[in-house]
């Protein structure tokens, strides 16, 4: 009877123990449990700022991008607009170029038209002797002037040597003077100061365009090719066909010859 209770006592305890056990055992594991479930708690929190800040730094990213090419556009309608209103401006300034050039020829051609028909009315009814007499005879004075012609023509004398021709009387030197203009230094932009010259010699002087021009054809046909001499050559005839026009001379075969 004693010996049952002991079992009865043995066994009670173990059962207590193992009830003990199992209930440290479930303590334990709640506490794991809980641990673990802080430990993933903590790393959804983390991979959820982490996903944030990507999520953040992606906005960002798409914001600068959205500038950048905000400002690209920006800049390519400036440089758009620009470009219009440069060729905008190139245009109008073609335009007013164009008028231009279009008075100036018109001015150019009613001034030739006016001293082709003075060159005409002056050459038909020249001066008499009576008009040569009252003018200088001086030797001094008169090679001067050739000196000066055969030098150089240009528009920033043209009008000391028209003043001068006027004073002059230049009846004997007419050969000298038509040859200074053969032979003088000239460039195309000076071609209307040598025809004003020229025009006002015709007009004063019978026999100067019949000197003149077979002096000016002589340089033309010139066998030198030097370079010197071609680009005189060029001015040359470019003063013979102004001269043709303006009524110094009016031989047509003489600007069959040379065109």
């Amino acid at each position: 009877m004693s010996e049952g209770n002991n079992n009865k006592r043995g066994n009670s305890r173990k059962r207590n123990n193992n009830r003990n056990k199992r209930n440290d055992n479930k303590k334990r594991g709640g506490k794991n449990n809980n641990r673990n479930t802080n430990r993933n708690q903590e790393r959804a929190k983390k991979r959820k700022l982490l996903e944030e800040k990507k999520r953040k730094e992606e906005e960002e990213r798409k914001k600068r991008e959205e500038e950048n090419r905000r400002l690209e556009e920006e800049r390519r309608k400036k440089e758009e607009e620009k470009r219009k209103q440069e060729e905008k401006e190139k245009k109008q300034k073609a335009i007013i170029d164009a008028i231009e050039r279009c008075e100036k020829n018109q001015k150019i051609r009613e001034e030739k038209r006016k001293l082709r028909e003075e060159n005409l009315e002056k050459s038909a009814d020249r001066p008499n002797s009576k008009y040569f007499s009252n003018l200088t005879s001086n030797i001094k004075k008169t090679t001067a002037f050739i000196k000066k012609i055969r030098t150089t023509i240009s528009s920033d004398n043209v009008d000391i040597i028209t003043r001068d021709l006027q004073k002059l009387n230049l009846t004997r030197y007419v050969s000298e003077v038509s040859s200074g203009i053969s032979e003088t230094k000239m460039r195309g932009i000076d071609v209307p100061a040598a025809v004003k010259i020229c025009s006002l010699m015709h007009q004063l002087y019978q026999e100067f365009s019949n000197d003149l021009i077979p002096r000016l054809t002589e340089v033309i046909f010139s066998n030198d090719i030097s370079k010197e001499m071609i680009l005189r050559k060029r001015v040359t005839i470019k003063l013979i066909i102004e001269l043709f026009i303006v009524g110094v001379f009016q031989d047509l075969g003489i600007m069959k010859n040379i065109l």
